[in-house]
């Protein structure tokens, strides 16, 4: 019951950490850990690792239903993710199949 990730901001230090901070967290602070530059984080977001973590679910072949749980997603918006990982599954095979790998 107890928050995983506290705020740090001088207005409201050692509460839970929302969205934003959350958000901010990752795009900045992370991305300069990391040597990204700011204006480069475009794609560094909490979703993306939401994103990535459900594909690579899928991709390891767990079933969708316990991996669209982990994630905590909508039915609709994991069948995107879903529809990616097939489409890619399905490519790779193809080129397999015809020894172009």
């Amino acid at each position: 019951c107890s928050p995983l990730f506290l705020s740090h901001d001088r207005r409201t230090p050692g509460i839970r950490l929302g969205y934003q901070g959350l958000y901010h967290f990752v795009r900045f602070r992370l991305g300069r850990e990391i040597g990204i530059a700011p204006y480069s984080t475009d794609h560094l977001t909490p979703h993306r690792f939401r994103h990535t973590y459900a594909c690579e679910l899928l991709e390891l072949g767990v079933d969708s239903l316990l991996a669209r749980s982990l994630t905590g997603q909508s039915e609709k918006v994991f069948e995107r993710y879903a529809k990616g990982v097939r489409l890619s599954s399905a490519e790779a095979a193809f080129l397999k199949a015809i020894g172009d790998e």
